[in-house]
């Protein structure tokens, strides 16, 4: 029991020290700091609000879905108009970033319909460049099938045919590209089934 205490004892002395060198994170000090960068990066940064304030924004100001035809990823003069609306925001906000996803509805094989949202998304894509939008404000261009429907039916539902452009929340860069657990996962099987577009390289920053 002597001993048990005096363990106590010597470990409180230590977490006592430790705290007079310097709390978790204080500037000046390297205890903690790794750490508080990890979660920093992880779970919030200063400017996610001002960025959810302005997804809201593109979403008042234009229309973030389109749909198609059966069977189709042509564009419908329906389809331009949203996305001349969409890339004029873009225009006047030239630091926004975005994801595209296509989808389908149910009718169709699974793997035919993966290819089907994403000639879909990369039809948005090319109409959003032809417009002025450069690839490099992509940060994801994937394709979800019939795998996320507006409307759960079996059944043609033009609803389900579209394509989803929203406003990319995070960071750009190699830390914190709006991907968690779930979105990486994904994009993983995407590039394996061959239904996600490479993302555009994003130059890295120098170490000195």
């Amino acid at each position: 029991m002597a001993m048990w205490r005096s363990s106590l004892a010597g470990l409180g002395l230590a977490l006592a020290a430790c705290g007079e060198a310097g709390q978790f994170g204080e500037p000046g000090t390297t205890f903690g700091v790794a750490t508080a960068a990890n979660i920093a990066a992880q779970t919030a940064y200063p400017g996610r609000s001002t960025e959810r304030a302005r997804a809201r924004s593109f979403a008042a100001a234009a229309p973030g879905r389109i749909t198609f035809a059966f069977g189709s990823a042509a564009l419908d003069d329906a389809a331009r108009a949203g996305l001349a609306r969409q890339a004029d925001w873009l225009r006047a906000n030239p630091d926004a970033r975005l994801s595209v996803t296509g989808h389908a509805d149910r009718p169709g094989t699974e793997p035919a319909n993966l290819r089907l949202g994403l000639a879909r998304a990369r039809a948005v894509v090319g109409a959003l460049t032809a417009l002025g939008i450069t690839p490099e404000r992509l940060d994801a261009v994937a394709s979800a099938g019939e795998r996320a429907p507006l409307i759960p039916t079996e059944a043609p539902e033009r609803r389900n045919r579209r394509v989803e452009v929203a406003l990319a929340i995070g960071p750009a860069g190699p830390v914190g590209d709006g991907l968690d657990g779930q979105r990486a996962e994904e994009v993983y099987r995407g590039y394996v089934e061959g239904t996600q577009d490479p993302l555009p390289e994003v130059e890295q920053p120098t170490v000195n």
